[in-house]
């Protein structure tokens, strides 16, 4: 868990609920460097929402530049996830589009 990650998130994270608990989920696995590979269905568990409604916020996230998801590992849904922290830094409570 990175400390510096889940701060800057609850500062300058999106302001939707449901993009920043997702974020937040990820933020809270990742190592200092934003780095982690959770599988969806931890993912949509931390973030108290189902594996449908994950993979739309993630795609938001993705698409508002506040996350980079990497390729797939394995016969698992495990991707490589990235928050990216120059976003978080600049986002100051941006809006992620639906």
């Amino acid at each position: 868990m990175s400390i510096q990650i889940m701060s800057q998130v609850w500062q300058n994270g999106p302001r939707e609920p449901q993009n920043l608990l997702v974020l937040l989920a990820l933020a809270d696995m990742a190592d200092d460097h934003g780095f982690c590979t959770p599988s969806l269905h931890l993912i949509a568990a931390k973030s108290r929402c189902n594996v449908k409604t994950l993979r739309h916020v993630l795609g938001l996230l993705r698409s508002a530049g506040f996350v980079e998801i990497g390729t797939r590992e394995g016969d698992l849904e495990v991707n490589k996830y990235r928050v990216r922290i120059k976003a978080l830094n600049s986002a100051k409570g941006l809006e992620v589009q639906s």
